[in-house]
């Protein structure tokens, strides 16, 4: 009977070994989510920043559209 190179703790393969070990399936998933989280969260700060931005820019817009049309006003009472 051949045996693969790969069998070993009696006769069990290296991921039937690392299935018996929950601890260690569990912690490389953990790892991985909280990647994902860190990732998420560094995507929801830059969404922030960009509302931010956003928020000062059409601020800045409207200030700008209320004294075009303050002179607008002006021009026209003052071709009256």
């Amino acid at each position: 009977m051949h045996r693969s190179s790969r069998q070993t703790n009696f006769g069990f393969s290296d991921q039937t070994a690392t299935l018996a070990d929950p601890t260690a399936t569990t912690s490389s998933q953990l790892l991985a989510r909280l990647a994902e989280k860190k990732a998420e969260l560094e995507h929801l700060q830059q969404m922030r920043e960009a509302s931010v931005r956003m928020v000062t820019y059409f601020e800045e817009l409207g200030r700008g559209i209320e004294g075009l049309a303050d002179g607008a006003q002006g021009a026209f009472w003052f071709a009256w």
